[in-house]
């Protein structure tokens, strides 16, 4: 119906949902016993994402920020919903329809599901610094956020280059489009690059030497973080000012470019690179996580919840 209405979704018997990375429910059919829906919504895949927040008292601050028509992600009020530590272990959610999308056809639900937090994490900053064919794309870190990256960037039209603490994941790199994997290790290689890209997608939460990153830019290139490092970054003024570099952050993404995001990878036949696992083995897979053995997201098989 019309805006500020819910929406009730239920597990998709042979659909994957959740992301045991991020604590989303994602993506279960619109449940039919909700006759305010329009006709042509019934039965849709929808995902959802950390965005869906039901408390009032944010819900106006939310729509105006992170609407349908809005195209910024934030977290105000988004880490206040406790519940978003859990939503991947429920059978049934209801939520706000402003903040639903909906999966194009072509994107199974299995791989469909990170890119709520993934793909739209990188998705967003990539499209909004202008990549596209003919620019060249650095992707600091081959992870969960990584992976995504480079698939995008490239399906952007980039020339990617991963930037990694090792030559480890340097096959997967290039198998996902990369064109070049550097280890951070390796200063010869290092300082080959300076100068060598207009974007550069710092996706590592790690302490890293940002003006050592700012001198692989060209002049007017940008440094965007997605990463969130325990201390603050540091960097001399003349890293950014000599050459007219900018040093940028971004979170997530808005709903309107949320579902940008999953036409272009319907479109470009892009998912994520995941291991599927059952509800009891969350456990398991957090300390894979926190290891960092994992490629490249865990999903939740959500009919395996309470069997």
């Amino acid at each position: 119906g019309g805006g500020g209405g819910r929406a009730a979704f239920r597990p998709h018997r042979e659909g994957l949902a959740g992301d045991a990375r991020d604590g989303h429910l994602e993506d279960q059919p619109v449940g039919a016993d909700f006759p305010s829906l329009p006709d042509d919504r019934i039965g849709d895949r929808h995902p959802v994402d950390a965005q869906v927040l039901p408390e009032p008292s944010v819900r106006k601050l939310t729509s105006e920020l992170v609407g349908p028509s809005a195209r910024l992600g934030i977290g105000v009020g988004v880490h206040r919903l406790i519940d978003a530590a859990v939503v991947s272990l429920v059978t049934h959610v209801v939520v706000d329809e402003r903040f639903v999308c909906r999966i194009p056809e072509g994107i199974g639900l299995d791989v469909a599901a990170p890119l709520m937090c993934a793909g739209v994490t990188t998705f967003a900053p990539l499209q909004r610094w202008g990549v596209g064919p003919g620019s060249t794309v650095a992707v600091v870190g081959m992870g969960g956020l990584g992976h995504m990256g480079v698939k995008i960037a490239a399906a952007m039209g980039a020339q990617v280059t991963v930037l990694s603490r090792s030559l480890d994941k340097a096959d997967d790199s290039r198998e996902l489009g990369a064109s070049d994997h550097v280890s951070t290790k390796d200063e010869a290689s290092m300082k080959a690059l300076r100068g060598s890209f207009d974007v550069i997608l710092n996706t590592v939460s790690a302490d890293l030497d940002l003006g050592g990153l700012l001198g692989l830019l060209k002049p007017f290139g940008v440094l965007v973080n997605v990463g969130l490092p325990n201390d603050d970054y540091a960097f001399p003024p003349s890293a950014v000012i000599g050459q007219s570099k900018v040093v940028a952050g971004s979170m997530i993404g808005g709903i309107q470019e949320t579902q940008e995001m999953l036409d272009f990878c319907a479109e470009h036949g892009i998912g994520a690179t995941i291991e599927v696992i059952t509800a009891d083995e969350v456990t398991e897979a957090y300390d894979k996580v926190v290891a960092g053995d994992v490629r490249y997201r865990y999903v939740i098989d959500t009919s395996t919840i309470g069997s």
